[in-house]
């Protein structure tokens, strides 16, 4: 194990796992809808040539699915596609004109909100960035010369992109915005043959990876000082191929290792491991296929796959997503079955649903549907085609309740129209960094009937939320009945909206829906306006130093410290909280640098002012030049004038927001206040640079006296005279 590696892991190794059918699972409705990619050569060599196949799949900011067209066979080539999920542009699948020409793009990920980020690894290994709205790619320039084999890429909260890289050395790559020569950094993991390979963004806020070579799992914190953990896996893992790396929905890390002898047959061939293999039952290769979890603080849980009564009929793990019904679902080895698996990681059942696509046919990547569609999304590199599979869900509507009348002389029956429901939120509770407990009640009219009703809360970071709980069906009384549900993997010191859905027929007139009601992950700090601030250490270590004070000291896990007192976020992350009102906060994340913490009287936006040092940017002083005299004329020459020295482009102090809304930064020549903003304010020698990655910011140059609005890509230099 390198240094700076875990030196203690908990492993459990879990007995392998029988079918087992899942009460309110969805299954595949077995109407899959293909949609055909443009085909074609995609060079001079005619029919015979080179043509795409899809890769990754990503859901973009706008609705959309963008997925990578590699070529086939292995030459330069490509494109970058996309797939219309909602309404009548279902199905419709689009190449950006500004996103042809490219070479072997391979996984994609989403960036901040109007981006994608792909890896091209044939182009001498670039990370680039596409733009769903103009459709156009930005070749990244940051990249170090060794940059040769990217494995994949991802976005971590504060818009800064992560890539794994093997090329002369194995590293962790990381560029930020405003993605430029002076903003990228590389974290060496010490050896080529560590191989690291597809990366995610963790509950924990870090980014987790996996190393191939090493049977590892990595973490890299994230924030101004990086640093690298790794969770060895012997004995946890069984030999075979890692696969790409998801977060799961209970709130853990997932990875499928996929066999030898599966990847023999995906990789068209290519037995991973040598000759050791070679000797091995392909049957007990086959057996040796898993799903592992590894938490947030590094335990390791294999489960090992089931492989039935046909040994063949195997998941392919290499290949894993978190579907829309809280489980985790991979395709079947090609050749196969056609079928899709499912696992539920609460009890670690599976389920498989055979005949799905058709058998030979190889899926490179499956993805949930970006809306609130209940289906996966497939690419399938055999039939060139993006798929969609329809699951369907537990039927929950109850039967309609009858009446019958009788007469003298007649006798009718009459369907009675279901009960009006009223769904009505509770306060939140058990609220933790990652996670919280959301309740509420839900009632009908005195003298309904018993009733059959359907619930499920929606949440998100804003009120178009996104996200769901797995609905829940119980039976209504007049006396109405309480509901809860837990939330897990939620976004530390984040603020969450969410509501309460319920519904007793299928009909829309049926659904009741609760008003909005928020809440922050894991603080519980109350401030005062004008007063104080809360202050919590959410990564690395925060220093606080209070006013009259000339003295750092460590910031507690969370606490109310007065306004002027100023923060130390060289080696950390905060969270701020301000109140804006009567019970109302803002929030904010920050880092990279030294800031003093004050509010103006009779204003709510909170003001971050930074602490700059600009002793490193003084210039030395230019020597006169000595006089020369003609040798003619014995006449004194006019001295060279000595040219102005460039100001440097040194960063004297920095710090990285990620806000609400109500806070502004000011650095010592401009100041940006956020509108819902991620973005970066550094003191440099030459003048104060604002960048923006995500959302804007209202930019006022103090030198200039100019103010204007900043958008997310751009960045500003507030030059000094």
């Amino acid at each position: 194990m390198r240094r700076g590696a875990a030196v203690a892991v908990v492993v459990v190794v879990v007995a392998t796992l029988g079918l087992a059918a899942l009460a309110g699972a969805d299954p595949p409705t077995g109407t899959v809808a293909s949609y055909p990619i443009a085909t074609g050569p995609t060079g001079p060599t005619g029919s015979s040539g080179p043509t795409e196949a899809p890769e990754g799949i990503a859901a973009g900011s706008d609705g959309n699915l963008y997925f990578t067209e590699a070529t086939t066979p292995n030459v330069d080539g490509g494109f970058i596609g996309s797939v219309g999920t909602t309404g009548s542009a279902t199905g419709t699948i689009t190449e950006p004109a500004g996103a042809t020409g490219l070479e072997g793009p391979d996984t994609i990920a989403p960036g901040v909100p109007g981006t994608m980020w792909f890896t091209e690894p044939r182009r001498d290994g670039a990370v680039d960035e596409l733009n769903v709205s103009t459709g156009t790619v930005t070749l990244a320039p940051v990249l170090p010369q060794d940059f040769h084999d990217p494995g994949g890429v991802a976005v971590d909260s504060q818009g800064n992109v992560w890539a794994t890289v093997t090329g002369d050395s194995s590293f962790i790559a990381e560029l930020a915005a405003p993605y430029d020569e002076d903003t990228w950094q590389q974290f060496d993991l010490g050896s080529v043959d560590i191989d690291p390979g597809s990366i995610v963004l963790g509950p924990d806020g870090n980014m987790w990876f996996t190393e191939q070579g090493a049977d590892e799992i990595g973490t890299i914190t994230t924030g101004a000082s990086p640093t690298i953990t790794a969770y060895p896996t012997s004995g946890a893992l069984p030999p075979g191929q890692l696969g790409n790396i998801i977060l799961g929905p209970d709130g853990n890390l997932w990875v499928g290792v996929a066999a030898v002898n599966q990847v023999d047959q995906v990789n068209a061939g290519v037995v991973l491991g040598g000759s050791q293999w070679l000797g091995m039952a392909a049957a007990a290769l086959r057996e040796q296929s898993a799903l592992v979890r590894i938490t947030p603080a590094g335990v390791v849980t294999t489960f090992p796959l089931p492989t039935g009564s046909n040994p063949g009929a195997t998941a392919n793990p290499d290949v894993l997503a978190a579907g829309p019904d809280g489980r985790l679902w991979m395709p079947d080895v090609p050749g196969t079955d056609g079928g899709l698996t499912a696992f539920t990681t609460t009890t670690g059942a599976f389920a498989t649903y055979p005949g799905v696509v058709p058998t030979p046919d190889r899926v490179s990547s499956v993805v949930r549907d970006p809306g609130a569609a209940d289906s996966l999304w497939l690419t399938d590199q055999t039939a060139n085609t993006v798929d969609n599979v329809p699951l369907t869900p537990p039927t929950t509507t109850p039967p309609p309740t009858t009446t019958t009348s009788t007469t003298t002389t007649t006798s009718s029956t009459s369907t009675a129209a279901p009960p009006t429901l009223t769904a009505v939120l509770t306060p939140v509770s058990a609220v933790t960094t990652a996670g919280s407990t959301l309740s509420g009640t839900i009632s009908e009219p005195a003298g309904s009937p018993t009733t059959a009703v359907s619930y499920d809360f929606e949440y998100g970071t804003s009120t178009a939320y996104g996200s769901s709980t797995t609905p829940v069906t119980v039976s209504l009384t007049p006396a109405g009945i309480a509901v809860s549900a837990t939330l897990t993997g939620l976004t530390p010191y984040t603020t969450y909206h969410y509501r309460l859905v319920a519904s007793d027929c299928s009909a829309a007139s049926c659904q009741a829906v609760s008003g909005d009601q928020s809440f922050t992950t894991g603080s519980t700090l109350q401030p005062q306006l004008n007063t104080s601030v809360g202050a919590t250490t959410t990564a690395g270590s925060v220093l606080i130093e209070l006013p009259g004070k000339h003295h750092f000291i460590r910031l507690s896990a969370g606490q109310l410290i007065p306004l002027g007192a100023t923060i130390n976020t060289l080696h950390g992350t905060v969270l701020i909280q301000s109140a804006t009102g009567p019970g109302e906060l803002a929030s904010g994340l920050f880092s990279g640098g030294l800031f003093t913490v004050t509010q103006r009287p009779g204003t709510t936006v909170t003001l971050l002012t930074l602490a700059s040092s600009f002793k490193a940017c003084v210039a030395k002083p230019v020597a006169h030049a000595a006089v020369e005299f003609s040798k003619k004329s014995k006449k004194p020459k006019k001295p060279k004038k000595s040219k102005k020295p460039k100001k440097s482009k040194k960063v004297v102090n920095q710090v990285f927001g990620n806000a609400h809304g109500q806070f502004s930064t000011r650095g010592h020549y401009a100041t940006a206040a956020d509108e819902g903003t991620k973005w970066r304010t550094a003191d440099r020698c030459d003048g104060t640079l604002i960048a923006v990655t995500l959302g804007r910011v209202t930019v006022t140059d103090r030198v200039r006296h100019r103010t204007f609005v900043l958008r997310a890509g751009h960045h500003y230099l507030a030059g000094s005279r």
